[in-house]
C-alpha cells in the first residue's frame, strides 16, 4: 500500500500529468514528394532596411522589388520547363499586414507586403521531384531606359543602398514542448 501511495504521488506530481512536458515523437519516414505549403497573409515582409535604425525605406528612383511564384513540371527528357510564372502585387506595409505589434517593434513600415487577395505562395516539392513550385524574390536597381528618366543617378543609388540590407521576414511557427497546452508558437524569421 505504501508503494501504491508514493507512486501515485510521483505520477500525480510529474510534468505530464501537470500538461507541462509531453513526450514528443518523431518519425523519419521517406517521402516520395514534397508537400504543398500554402503561405497565406500577415506573415511576408520585404525591403531594403538600415540595420542601425531599424528602419525600412522605399524609393522608386532607386529600386523595386519583383515576387514571383514559379511552377515547374520535368520534360521527359528530365530537364526543366516552366508550366506557369504568376507575378504577386505588392505595396507598403502597414498595420493591417500583421496580427500583432510585430510591424511596430520590427520596423516594417517602408518594406512591402502582398496585397488583399494576391497572398498566397505555394511552395511544394524540390529539385530532385518532378514538380517543383517555389518564390522568386527580384531586386531591382531604377533603370532610366525603362523607367522614363526617373531614377537618381548610379551613384546617388549607391549611396543610398551603401550600409542596407535586404531583409525578407516571415512568421514561421515553433514547438515548445514544455508547452502542453498551447506548444505552437509564432515567431519571426529574417533572411537577410
Amino acid at each position: 500500500m505504501a508503494i501504491f501511495s508514493i507512486l501515485s504521488v510521483m505520477v500525480m506530481d510529474s510534468d505530464l500529468f501537470q500538461k507541462a512536458l509531453p513526450q514528443v515523437l518523431t518519425s523519419n519516414l521517406p517521402t516520395t514528394h514534397r508537400p504543398l505549403i500554402k503561405f497565406d497573409n500577415k506573415i511576408l515582409a520585404i525591403g531594403v532596411q538600415d540595420e542601425t535604425l531599424i528602419q525600412g525605406y522605399v524609393d522608386p528612383t532607386i529600386y523595386s522589388v519583383k515576387v514571383s511564384n514559379i511552377f515547374y513540371i520535368s520534360d521527359p527528357s528530365g530537364g526543366y520547363t516552366t508550366n506557369k510564372t504568376v507575378e504577386k502585387n505588392l505595396h507598403i506595409c502597414s498595420e493591417d499586414d500583421f496580427e500583432d505589434n510585430t510591424f511596430e517593434n520590427l520596423g516594417l513600415a517602408n518594406n512591402f507586403c502582398f496585397d488583399e487577395g494576391d497572398n498566397n505562395l505555394d511552395l511544394e516539392g524540390f529539385f530532385d521531384e518532378s514538380m517543383v513550385t517555389f518564390v522568386y524574390i527580384e531586386l531591382f536597381l531604377c533603370n532610366n531606359l525603362t523607367q522614363n528618366n526617373s531614377c537618381q543617378g548610379f551613384d546617388e543609388m549607391e549611396e543610398q543602398l551603401n550600409g542596407k540590407t535586404f531583409n525578407i521576414y516571415f512568421q514561421d511557427a515553433i514547438i515548445n514542448s514544455k508547452n502542453y497546452q498551447n506548444p505552437i508558437q509564432k515567431t519571426i524569421v529574417n533572411k537577410y
